[in-house]
């Protein structure tokens, strides 16, 4: 794995303190795509996890119920293929996208909107000092996490939205990006 994957990973794992305390049975996070960096898609396929490929340069891991005929259904949020017995069982190895949630990011016409998702129960379970630290920890992961790596994951997350129709959420704005 990169350094600089590596280095992101190391900085999002202190995001969020105590976070696994709040979560436990609520797997509001684990209902998702898992999108995944090209780096973190070539890791899993190497793992034997399933991962789908979009458009020749989107991944996601493949957690998607399957219809009587084999088909996908793609049209409901799947629950992660990775979350059992009310535990992430690849929590060392979560991609970064998941490891940044609930930081989310919005796209509106020629700038991305990075934030927190306020709907989540560990941002509600905080009091308005922490969420004012856990803001300042999100810029700065921003701000110090490797540039190549946070490009690369806005460009994905930029992808992602023009592929489908993102959930709507609730969110504090930290970040505008102007450039995708």
């Amino acid at each position: 794995m990169r350094t600089n994957l590596k280095k992101a990973y190391k900085i999002a794992n202190k995001l969020f303190p105590n976070v696994g305390k709040i979560c436990k049975n609520c797997n509001t996070c684990c209902r998702t795509y898992g999108w995944l960096l090209k780096e973190e898609a070539e890791d899993f396929i190497k793992k034997k996890y399933p991962v789908i490929e979009l458009n020749k340069d989107i991944f996601c891991m493949d957690s998607f119920k399957k219809d009587k005929n084999g088909k996908r259904i793609i049209n409901r949020i799947p629950k992660c293929i990775f979350y059992r017995d009310e535990k992430c069982t690849i929590h060392k190895n979560r991609p970064l996208d998941c490891r940044l949630y609930p930081i989310k990011i919005k796209f509106k016409d020629d700038k991305g909107i990075i934030g927190v998702s306020l709907g989540c129960k560990y941002i509600l379970s905080l009091s308005e000092k922490e969420k004012n630290k856990l803001y300042k920890r999100v810029i700065n992961f921003f701000k110090e996490a490797p540039k190549e790596t946070i490009k690369e994951y806005v460009s994905l997350m930029c992808k992602v939205n023009k592929l489908s129709r993102p959930k709507k959420f609730w969110m504090k704005k930290l970040i505008e990006i102007k450039d995708k």
